[in-house]
């Protein structure tokens, strides 16, 4: 029998639980379930592994509640979120190299998943002077085309942000939804 359970390391909910830990005070009940205010108030461990299921809950609530359901949100998230990946994993960031610090960003973020969903991810990166594509292939059958949206702006925003970090000049990103997978597009000068 195989383990069809899916893990996701704390590095990836530190930031989406401190926003929910910042506006208590607003109305959580159709999104997080009472064991998520277990995991919530407790201590979280950026090596400890996570429910799946925690991370999608937590990230299309802090979007519903938090980012009002628009996707800017979500793509303001990802950029935050790569200041903290370049503090965290030091590694990802090649000055002057946005192509190469963004297929490290996308190397990493695989490690912060285990379990059947590393192993069946597919995805496809190619890169060129001044661009980078990202085609990551999601099962929106699975968590729905909403967290799907959500996560993958998300991902698009951290790119897009890695590519400003490392001196990328003009930095521009695109999005394109072909329902089964998304192309994830970030030029610079």
């Amino acid at each position: 029998m195989t383990d069809t359970t899916v893990s996701v390391k704390g590095t990836i909910l530190l930031d989406l639980v401190k926003q929910v830990r910042k506006a208590k005070d607003l109305d959580w009940g159709d999104y997080l379930r009472p064991e998520d205010w277990e995991i919530i108030d407790g201590e979280i461990m950026a090596t400890a592994w996570y429910a799946d299921d925690f991370f999608y809950r937590i990230s299309l609530a802090v979007y519903k509640v938090i980012g009002e359901s628009k996707l800017e949100a979500c793509f303001a998230y990802g950029n935050l979120l790569a200041y903290s990946m370049a503090e965290v994993y030091k590694n990802i960031v090649v000055p002057g190299d946005p192509a190469t610090s963004i297929e490290r960003f996308i190397v990493r973020r695989r490690s912060f998943f285990k379990g059947e969903y590393p192993d069946a991810e597919k995805n496809y990166f190619e890169q060129e002077t001044g661009r980078v594509m990202f085609r990551i292939y999601v099962d929106t059958k699975v968590r729905g085309e909403e967290v799907a949206q959500v996560i993958i702006n998300s991902i698009l925003g951290t790119m897009h942000e890695l590519a400003k970090i490392t001196g990328g000049g003009d930095v521009k990103s695109n999005m394109e939804d072909h329902h089964d997978y998304f192309d994830l597009t970030v030029t610079w000068t």
